[in-house]
C-alpha cells in the first residue's frame, strides 16, 4: 500500500514550457499515440515533417501496419513502449519554430521509459521531425527536462 501511495504522488504531470501555450506538443503526441493505436496511419503521416514518399508509397503505408513500422520504427512503437505516462516536459526554440517533448513513464513490465519527440512548426501545425525511445536502467534516470538530442 505504501508503494502505491508513493507512486501516486510521483505521477504528477510536470511541464517546462517557457513562452508557449502549455501542452501543445503533449496534445499532439496524445493524438499521434491514439492514431497509431487505432492504425489511422493516414492521420499520422500528416504530422510527419520532411516526409518524402511517393503517393503509391503513402497508400501502401496507410493500409499496412508492417510497412508503416518499417518506415517509422520509433514512432510506430510508441504505444507499445510507453504504457503508463507519469510526467512530461516541453521546450521551444526562441522563435517558436522548433519544439521538444519528453514523456516519462513505464513500459509493459514497469520498465522506466522516456519517449522524446522533436517537432517543427510547418503549415501552422506541429510535425514530428525525430523520435527516440530510451529504456532507462532505473526510475531516478527519468528525464527532468525536454531532450530531443539524437
Amino acid at each position: 500500500m505504501v508503494m502505491k501511495f508513493g507512486l501516486s504522488f510521483f505521477c504528477l504531470v510536470i511541464m517546462n514550457v517557457p513562452g508557449a501555450v502549455a501542452g501543445q506538443l503533449h496534445e499532439t503526441y496524445l493524438t499521434i499515440r491514439k492514431d497509431l493505436y487505432q492504425m489511422q496511419y493516414e492521420e499520422v503521416l500528416k504530422v510527419i515533417a520532411e516526409l518524402e514518399l511517393s503517393p503509391k508509397e503513402k497508400r501502401e503505408i496507410q493500409s499496412h501496419p508492417i510497412k508503416f513500422g518499417h518506415q517509422f520504427p520509433f514512432l510506430s512503437s510508441i504505444p507499445s513502449s510507453l504504457i503508463t505516462e507519469l510526467s512530461y516536459f516541453e521546450a521551444y526554440s526562441e522563435d517558436g519554430g522548433v519544439g521538444c517533448l519528453s514523456v516519462n513513464g513505464f513500459g509493459d513490465v514497469y520498465q522506466p521509459v522516456t519517449v522524446s519527440l522533436q517537432f517543427l512548426m510547418k503549415e501552422k501545425i506541429w510535425k514530428v521531425k525525430h523520435a527516440k525511445i530510451d529504456y532507462l536502467p532505473d526510475y531516478d534516470r527519468f528525464y527532468q527536462q525536454a531532450d530531443c538530442s539524437k
